[in-house]
């Protein structure tokens, strides 16, 4: 059970139908109904009958409204109270940041958390996933926003955004990459790709191994930065995240093109350490990141509920 159900839960009851709940909550249909099963599952009972004028609480249903409600209300009175209280708070946090996700979200969160917290001390560490995951589990860091985890043991995570993949070039004679590309087309375009221990190339490799699809890789490059610079000389193209490939086309200078047939998108997460015990000014922090909202900062796509999260 998560919070998100129970949102969905109690908006449903409010409204009396699926398709009122989904246009208040501004998600889809099928999203909704999964979540509504999954809590059904947990609560081992149904909690909704369907009736020609939308929906009806079964009497388990009306029971578990009242507790429902009291949850999210006492969710809100604490936000509320840390909001309240975050002046307050004193001491120095660090917060780890994947580079692509450091160039957009550092300037903001730092400014945010010097408004709400002027007595306090923040520490951006920028580094790749593998080396945050290790500083998340050994306390250098208490906060993370990180791509692609692959180990959520020693983790509570929260899934922040996701992206489908592109392959993007320079539009060079104004010539235009078509919408979409079956994956095992990558193999006639020279590449520019980051290093193994890059989540992008990863997901790549596996989809390659699953395919046999031969990968044309001209050159290694780990910063967007040096990727475009390469992009931009005609030496091959790449392969980025939705949101990465829509900020650069705003340029006009590339062209992109859907990957389909990786069976995998690029997803952020917010994390933090299963094993250590979080700090008022780490949860305060948490909440901060989530109120940025990085979708929009990075051109992703806003996680929808019926992902979860992984805690």
């Amino acid at each position: 059970m998560d919070f998100s159900q129970l949102k969905h839960f109690v908006c449903i009851a409010q409204l009396g139908g699926f398709s009122k709940a989904e246009r208040a909550l501004d998600i889809s249909q099928p999203s909704l109904s999964r979540q509504i099963r999954l809590l059904e599952e947990d609560l081992n009972t149904k909690l909704f009958l369907r009736t020609g004028r939308g929906v009806a609480l079964t009497p388990t249903g009306e029971a578990f409204l009242p507790h429902a409600q009291a949850i999210l209300e006492a969710i809100a009175s604490g936000r509320e109270a840390l909001r309240s209280a975050s002046s307050d708070l004193t001491g120095k946090i660090s917060v780890g940041l994947v580079p692509r996700l450091a160039r957009v979200l550092t300037p903001p969160l730092v400014k945010a958390f010097r408004t709400r917290f002027p007595n306090a001390t923040i520490s951006i560490i920028e580094n790749k996933t593998p080396m945050l995951v290790t500083a998340l589990n050994q306390g250098h860091v208490e906060v993370a926003v990180l791509f692609n985890l692959e180990e959520l043991d020693d983790l509570v995570v929260e899934p922040l955004t996701e992206e489908h993949y592109v392959l993007i070039g320079l539009r060079a004679g104004g010539q235009e990459l078509p919408p979409a590309i079956p994956f095992e087309e990558l193999a006639r375009f020279p590449l520019i790709l980051p290093s193994l221990s890059n989540s992008i190339r990863a997901n790549l490799e596996l989809t390659r191994r699953r395919t046999n699809t031969p990968l044309n890789v001209v050159v290694e490059a780990d910063t967007m930065l040096a990727v475009f610079d390469l992009i931009r000389l005609g030496i091959g193209y790449s392969v980025v995240g939705h949101g990465e490939a829509k900020l650069a086309q705003s340029s006009k200078e590339f062209t992109s093109a859907r990957i389909a047939g990786m069976g995998s998108r690029n997803i952020s997460y917010l994390a933090r350490s299963r094993r250590l015990p979080s700090t008022y000014l780490g949860e305060a922090v948490a909440e901060l990141i989530r109120e940025l909202n990085l979708a929009a900062l990075i051109g992703a796509d806003p996680v929808q509920p019926d992902n979860g999260s992984h805690g």
